[in-house]
């Protein structure tokens, strides 16, 4: 049975079958300064603490809106330097590509002073990997923990918005404690903290 479905211009291609696909994709950066700690944004529009980043607009590259997003969430200006992660919100139908991100030379991050709210967050702080997983849904903190865990190679991971989905019990263990090997001492891994923020059974969600 010949199939055909429309490109963009709404002409058929025939040996395609039509579906309806709406997947969305976003990006994120883990901005890791000399003394460990990274840059961590509180949400205006639900209060939830996440890394800064947003969804693509039409036409952006994934480094140009990491930018963009960044420079809007934080002020600040980064470079990427590798893909980290990759993550899949299931009932969102969004993709996060997440990037281990550089932000001037590390010898005056680690004397520059937080920076200040902004339009899209009503705070933005340098937080260490320990506060990052207290205050963060797992489905976040692990974003971090990923990134400084020094992997050659990013991770896929399936989420709900708050919880990691897919996962055996015990699968992740270690991989707090691996960026907490680099970040500093006394930094426990995301995994042993069991819902570190008591969150209700309804916490805030997002891509």
């Amino acid at each position: 049975m010949a199939v055909t479905s429309t490109d963009d211009a709404g002409v058929d291609v025939p040996g395609v079958l039509h579906t309806q696909v709406s997947v969305g994709v976003s990006v994120a950066a883990v901005i890791r300064r000399g003394d460990g700690r990274v840059v961590c944004i509180r949400r205006r529009d639900n209060g939830a603490w996440q890394i800064p980043g947003g969804v693509l607009d039409r036409g952006e590259t994934f480094h140009q809106a990491l930018r963009r997003e960044v420079r809007e969430e934080t002020g600040m200006s980064v470079e990427p330097e590798r893909l980290t992660g990759i993550y899949l919100n299931l009932p969102l139908g969004v993709v996060a590509l997440v990037f281990l991100c550089r932000e001037g030379h590390a010898e005056e991050l680690a004397e520059a002073e937080p920076p200040t709210e902004t339009e899209e967050a009503t705070a933005v702080e340098w937080l260490t990997v320990e506060e990052v997983v207290r205050r963060s849904t797992p489905a976040f903190a692990v974003r971090v923990t990923d990134a400084l865990a020094g992997r050659q190679e990013p991770v896929l991971r399936h989420h709900d918005g708050v919880r990691l989905l897919g996962v055996e019990s015990g699968a992740l263990d270690g991989v707090g404690e691996e960026a907490s090997a680099e970040a500093g001492p006394g930094v426990r891994s995301w995994s042993t903290a069991a819902n570190p923020r008591g969150w209700s059974e309804d916490p805030p969600r997002s891509t």
